[in-house]
């Protein structure tokens, strides 16, 4: 597996796409830290970081798309196949990538975040427990790959990049229509409540409940689940 991790980083480190991405991303988060408020009560550098985690899962899934599709437009996912390395190899490895570039995006982002804010605000906490600023940040971590992880199911069932950028797109932004929208169909309303966004946003505000925790938990369940359901398709499908 260690073969497939090392592959695909450094076939990452040489895709000009991914570089890019790497630089709009920056380039994002500069510009918005730069132009957000620098008064005396402004929101303190640290603080700040309660909402780094915007639009990564987007640019997340832009970066694992490549990672899984590119293989297999390119046609050389059969000769990785014939290689000689297992299946589950293949998955996984390309599956650790795809988390391992997402924390990447996270830290260069809380990087920018620190030094920007932290230039023009200072690094003082504005009233908020350090300790409660880290675990939101933490659990903002813990969404953010949880909707990479939805993005990597996708692009392994569909294979196609645009398919996945489109898709988890879509799934970031309207994940509680979505869910309302299923509610809707299935007249089953808890899963009305299901909405990572939702979470996220309580995360953001310090206002996490146990319900939070609840559905946190059980939407990483089920990302693992369809994580497996995913291993198992690759396993028995044919490559061409």
């Amino acid at each position: 597996m260690s073969k497939i991790i090392r592959t695909e980083l450094y076939k990452l480190r040489h895709n000009m796409g991914f570089i890019l991405l790497m630089l709009i991303s920056v380039a994002i988060y500069g510009g918005l830290n730069y132009m957000s408020e620098t008064s005396a009560d402004a929101v303190s550098a640290l603080t700040q970081m309660g909402s780094f985690t915007f639009l990564i899962p987007v640019f997340a899934a832009v970066a694992t798309a490549s990672i899984v599709c590119d293989d297999y437009q390119l046609k050389t996912m059969k000769n990785i196949v014939s290689s000689g390395v297992s299946r589950n190899q293949i998955f996984f490895g390309k599956y650790i990538t795809s988390m391992l570039t997402t924390i990447l995006l996270l830290l260069v982002d809380a990087i920018i975040t620190i030094i920007i804010c932290g230039y023009f605000k200072g690094f003082g906490s504005n009233g908020v427990v350090m300790q409660q600023l880290f675990i939101n940040i933490a659990l903002q971590i813990v969404v953010v790959l949880i909707f990479n992880t939805f993005s990597f199911v996708i692009a392994s069932l569909l294979r196609s990049s645009k398919s996945t950028i489109i898709l988890s797109t879509i799934l970031y932004f309207l994940d509680g229509a979505i869910f309302a929208g299923l509610a809707s169909l299935t007249k089953i309303r808890i899963i009305d409540g299901l909405s990572l966004s939702a979470v996220e946003n309580d995360i953001n505000n310090f206002a996490m409940s146990s319900n939070d925790y609840l559905i946190l938990c059980g939407q990483l369940l089920l990302a693992l689940l369809l994580l497996m359901f995913a291993c198992m398709k690759f396993k028995k499908s044919e490559i061409k």
